[in-house]
């Protein structure tokens, strides 16, 4: 057999002549020359056809190189999809949800440590999306103890100070109370009403989740209360 055999991974009961006759009908039933290319061809002169073909059967050795070209050719297409949801997001219209930054400096001033460069421009990036008027989308990755809390409660109270609702989410309740306790203790000085709510249970002082009415009389002090702000974790 002078040829290239490919080699397939397979589940119970199927061989790898059976797949590799399955395979082999597909291409001949396509018309592989009309298949659009995924590349342009200053990246790859390569048809997208044949190069399909030869990911399967290849005819020589040399071809084996077909397969980075459609491997590039398939990132090139997910790039192009995330860059073209990325522009539909900025472009739909959205709410400035950036308060002064007057709780955020009070906060940070009152920890016993400094912030690191990387926590500065994380929360200064942030900063520029929430005084945006579009939607933000941001993933904020760092290693665990990198301070990556510090910077969503930074983002919450330029939220709060804005007048709206706060909420950090966490997968577990044990985590969700640790949270609860750490906001408590930075943010409660600030004058600040602290409320856990979880599925097993929730604090005295729990604000109406999503309920405008009654969050906008205390929290906004349009009712009888006084003005508060509030942050929550849950």
């Amino acid at each position: 057999m002078n040829r290239i055999t490919p080699v397939y991974r397979l589940t119970e009961g199927i061989t790898q002549r059976m797949y590799r006759a399955a395979v082999y009908r597909v291409l001949e039933s396509m018309d592989l020359p009309a298949l659009r290319d995924r590349l342009p061809r200053e990246l790859d002169a390569t048809p997208y056809g044949v190069a399909l073909r030869q990911i399967h059967f290849r005819t020589r050795r040399r071809n084996a190189r077909r397969r980075g070209g459609t491997c590039t050719g398939e990132f090139f297409a997910m790039q192009l999809f995330v860059g073209a949801k990325r522009a539909e997001t900025v472009s739909r219209p959205g709410a400035n949800h950036c308060g002064s930054g007057e709780l955020m400096e009070r906060f940070h001033a009152g920890l016993p440590f400094a912030l690191t460069g990387a926590q500065k421009r994380a929360i200064g990036e942030i900063r520029a999306d929430l005084a945006a008027a579009r939607p933000m989308n941001r993933l904020l990755h760092g290693d665990v103890g990198s301070g990556k809390t510090l910077v969503a409660l930074s983002a919450m109270l330029l939220c709060v100070e804005s007048g709206a609702q706060a909420a950090l989410m966490a997968p577990t309740q044990i985590l969700a109370e640790q949270h609860y306790l750490n906001c408590k203790r930075w943010l409660a000085p600030l004058g600040l009403n602290i409320a856990l709510r979880t599925g097993a249970k929730k604090t005295e002082t729990a604000m109406p989740l999503f309920d405008d009415k009654v969050w906008q009389d205390s929290v906004l002090g349009r009712g009888n209360g006084p003005r508060t702000r509030t942050t929550r974790t849950s």
